[in-house]
């Protein structure tokens, strides 16, 4: 059961969807000062850096196809397709994001959800993503 409060964000959010497509990626620590100098700043990206061992990026496929990487090492992951959620309080709300990836991954959506200070997004695989977006549209519509 959910409270009246995560009810009423989940009525007030606002879904933002994207037809782009995105490239996760992941590349060596040792590299953080490369990729600093190569990836544009006017572009979408999420970039989080672990002490240890690892830099995990997001980045537009289109984007991250132009750039010169050929002195980096890297894994990645194409195919994904972005939702961005947006609402007053949501960083507050225990259990918000949480129930949102619940219900995409009942209805077998591979997803990968991070958050900013003022949003909640959410990456999903492309051949996945009309089914998303129709799951999403539903559940926030609901009263």
């Amino acid at each position: 059961m959910q409270s009246p409060e995560l009810l009423k964000l989940f009525a007030e959010s606002v879904l933002n969807t994207s037809e782009k497509v995105y490239t996760f990626i992941s590349i060596p620590v040792k590299y953080w000062q490369n990729v600093l100098q190569i990836v544009p700043a006017n572009e979408f990206l999420s970039i989080t850096k672990d002490r240890e061992d690892e830099i995990s990026m997001i980045v537009e496929t289109d984007v991250w196809e132009s750039l010169d990487t050929s002195s980096l090492e890297f894994i990645s992951s194409d195919g994904w397709k972005l939702f961005s959620l947006y609402g007053e309080g949501l960083m507050d709300a225990a259990g918000y994001l949480a129930k949102i990836c619940l219900l995409l991954a009942q209805n077998n959506i591979t997803l990968m959800a991070f958050s900013t200070f003022k949003k909640s997004h959410l990456l999903v695989k492309d051949a996945d993503y009309k089914k998303a977006q129709a799951i999403l549209k539903i559940f926030l519509s609901q009263p």
